[in-house]
């Protein structure tokens, strides 16, 4: 096996060919000890296939993760060449945006969110996406932490942008302006 081939196996998700969750935390580290020294932002966005477990079992698991592969694709074609996207976990994803403010990070959630739902899967397929943006000093634990209740947030109503206001007294915004 080439080293090529090792460094590939070592960074990507097999099944999507996105990065791993582990290059994901090394890189989102990086990102955050970049963001200390150069005061710039950083959002991360934290997605969750709605009913994921629904489709494995109507679907089957084949089906499931042609799925799978397909929001690898979208994730990586509509996302910068400085951004990271990666397979969590399961039906789980996230995306490193660095030099992203709280915005632009929410214009990219919801065109992904758009995307799939518009997207021909031959059923139905809506992601859940939660959001952190900041510009201060944070760790990798709690810009996780934080990110992830933002995503626990848009799972409750499904096919939902969260996001996770650190200025607000740690509140959870849902946008709802959809159908």
């Amino acid at each position: 096996m080439s080293i090529k081939k090792l460094h590939y196996g070592a960074h990507n998700d097999e099944l999507t060919g996105l990065y791993n969750r582990r290059y994901l935390n090394d890189r989102l580290n990086e990102t955050i000890s970049r963001l200390k020294r150069t005061h710039s932002s950083l959002s991360l966005i934290l997605i969750d296939i709605d009913n994921f477990k629904k489709v494995n079992d109507s679907q089957g698991h084949l089906t499931g993760d042609k799925v799978l592969q397909k929001l690898g694709d979208i994730f990586k074609e509509n996302t910068r060449c400085i951004d990271i996207a990666a397979r969590w976990g399961g039906e789980e994803f996230a995306i490193v945006l660095p030099e992203t403010d709280f915005d632009s990070a929410k214009l990219v959630a919801e065109r992904l969110r758009e995307i799939v739902e518009n997207y021909d899967f031959g059923f139905q397929v809506t992601i859940s996406l939660g959001i952190v943006s900041t510009s201060d000093e944070v760790t990798l634990d709690e810009i996780l932490k934080q990110a992830d209740e933002a995503l626990y947030a848009a799972k409750e109503k499904k096919n939902t942008v969260a996001v996770y206001c650190r200025n607000i007294k740690q509140s959870i915004y849902v946008m709802t302006s959809y159908s």
